[in-house]
C-alpha cells in the first residue's frame, strides 16, 4: 500500500493508478491489496538475497516499514511530515524484479524514508558498507541517501550518519537506474559519509557536511561503544519535487552481505480465513469468505488451462 501522513495520501483511481497532489501519475501494485498477477516474478534470487514487503508503519511489527518522520540531532523525538511512500511498479528494469519502493516529496518540509530495524543493537563497527539502486526524476542532481542512526559512545544519545552519492563525487542522473556503493567515491573525494553532529556544516573536520569522509572515519569519530539504532533509505527535507524509487539494498555486516529485494505481498486463499476476506483486501472486494476463496480457485483454474 502506498503510505503517507494525513491529510495527504496517494489515492487509487478506478484505473489502478495513483493520483499525487502534484498530478504525477504511475501505475502501481499495492502491497496490501490483492493485485494477484499484476507483477510478474523477477529473476531468480541470488544467495544472500531476501525478499521484503515493507509495512505501512513500524507499529505493524515488520523489519522494514515506511516513515515520514524527521528527527534532528537535538530533537527529543521524531516529528511526522507529509512525505509519501510505498511499493510500486518499477519504472524500468532495475535487475530486482518488477517492483520497487517509491518515495515522493511534494514540499520542502517533507521527508520520506524506507526504514529498517535489521541493524538495531549492533555495534556501528560491524557495518562495513551499504549498496543500493535508485531511479529518480523531478529534481536534477539529487536522490535517496543512506541514513544510519546511532547511539554514540559518550554523552550524546542520538546522531545520524548520512551517505549521499553527490557528496562522494558521483553524478545522479534522471530517468535511469543507478547502482551505488557507499564504500566508493570519485573526483578526489575522500568519501560520501557525513554527520550533522559535526558543526558547523562548513567545517573542514572530516565527516562534516562540507568535508565528507569514509564510514570508517565516522565510526572512529563516534567511538567504539557506538550502537546502531536505525537504518533508512532516505529522501530528506528541502527536496520538493523529488520522485524516487529504490531497490536492491545490500547491507554488509561482519563480511556477509544481505541484499533486500522489494516485492509486493503475495496473497493466497489462506488470507481469506478468520475474517481476512474483510480486513486483508480492498474494502468491499469480497462479500464473504467463500467468495474470497473462490477467487483464488478461479485463478488457479485459469493458470492450468
Amino acid at each position: 500500500m502506498i503510505c503517507s501522513g494525513d491529510p495527504r495520501r496517494f489515492r487509487p483511481s478506478i484505473h489502478g493508478e495513483i493520483t499525487l497532489s502534484s498530478a504525477r501519475r504511475i501505475t502501481y501494485a499495492c502491497a496490501a491489496t490483492a493485485l494477484i498477477g499484476v507483477l510478474t516474478a523477477g529473476p531468480a534470487l541470488a544467495a544472500g538475497t531476501v525478499t521484503i514487503t515493507p509495512a505501512e508503519t513500524a507499529a505493524e511489527g515488520a523489519d522494514w516499514y515506511f516513515s515520514n518522520a524527521h528527527r534532528g540531532e537535538n530533537d527529543p523525538a521524531p516529528a511526522p511530515t507529509t512525505g509519501a511512500g510505498g511499493i510500486a511498479a518499477a519504472p524500468a528494469d532495475s535487475g530486482f524484479g518488477d517492483a520497487a519502493y517509491r518515495l515522493v516529496l511534494d514540499a520542502a518540509s517533507e521527508k520520506a524514508r524506507l526504514m529498517s530495524d535489521v541493524l538495531d543493537g549492533r555495534p556501528l563497527s560491524d557495518l562495513a558498507g551499504v549498496t543500493y539502486s535508485s531511479f529518480v526524476t523531478g529534481l536534477p542532481g539529487y536522490g535517496p541517501s543512506i541514513n544510519v542512526e546511532v547511539d554514540p559512545a559518550g554523552p550524546d544519545d542520538f546522531a545520524t550518519l548520512v551517505w549521499e552519492a553527490n557528496k562522494a563525487g558521483f553524478t545522479i542522473a534522471e530517468g535511469e537506474w543507478q547502482a551505488w556503493d557507499t564504500t566508493g567515491s570519485t573526483g578526489g573525494r575522500a568519501g560520501g559519509w557525513w554527520t550533522p553532529s559535526i558543526q558547523p556544516f562548513g567545517s573542514s573536520t572530516p565527516g562534516s557536511n562540507a568535508s565528507p569522509t569514509t564510514l570508517a572515519t565516522l565510526t572512529e569519530h563516534f567511538g567504539a561503544g557506538t550502537t546502531i539504532t536505525g537504518f533508512a533509505v532516505n529522501t530528506g527535507r528541502g527536496n520538493a519535487g523529488l520522485d524516487a524509487y529504490v531497490d536492491g539494498i545490500g547491507i554488509t555486516v561482519d563480511g556477509e552481505t544481505t541484499v533486500y529485494d522489494v516485492e509486493p505481498r503475495v496473497f493466497t486463499k489462506e488470507d481469506c480465513k478468520n475474517g481476512g476476506w474483510a480486513t486483508e483486501f480492498e474494502a468491499g472486494q469480497f462479500a464473504n469468505q467463500g467468495e474470497c476463496v473462490s477467487s483464488f480457485a478461479s485463478k488457479a483454474k485459469v493458470s492450468k488451462e
